[in-house]
């Protein structure tokens, strides 16, 4: 997880598929997180695991590692 302003890309990744996104902003994690909360159809977040990920960012780490 990084900081940097004005990013706020993100996917969800539902369980079981696979996780691979390496980063995400602090910023795209907020914005996934009242994306989530302040969705009509709450039916698709319950009881449902996901990752929060920046899209194609399937490095073996993170680029500021």
């Amino acid at each position: 997880m990084y900081d940097q302003e004005d990013d706020f890309t993100y996917e969800l990744v539902l369980t079981p598929e696979s996780f691979k996104d390496a980063e995400v902003s602090r910023e795209a994690v907020v914005q996934a997180i009242y994306d989530i909360i302040t969705d009509e159809n709450q039916e698709k977040y319950t009881r449902k695991g996901f990752g929060v990920g920046r899209p194609n960012t399937h490095y073996a780490k993170p680029s500021f590692y």
